[in-house]
């Protein structure tokens, strides 16, 4: 998930169990732009906490859910070219 570079692509392909047992890609991001965070959402009821079934997307700049546990970055990808393997 972290950017990697082309120095590092190998590395990772060897020690990372689920690049060595999936399909990917090599993306070259000309703008990698962050986007927002999801996660679980809690909130306080007369009965106690109650947590969302599915994760919440909450993009950066836009109303943020208070009660929220961010377990995921986001990023929009922009300017992508799909690249051979360094």
């Amino acid at each position: 998930m972290p950017p990697l570079c082309a120095e590092h692509v190998q590395l990772s392909l060897r020690q990372c169990p689920f690049l060595r047992h999936t399909e990917h890609a090599v993306l070259r991001v000309r703008k990698p732009h962050l986007h927002g965070v999801s996660g679980t959402l809690y909130r306080l009821t007369d009965h106690g906490w109650h947590t969302s079934d599915t994760d919440t997307l909450t993009p950066y700049g836009k109303p943020q859910h208070p009660g929220m546990l961010a377990s995921r970055l986001h990023r929009e990808l922009r300017g992508v070219t799909v690249t051979e393997f360094p």
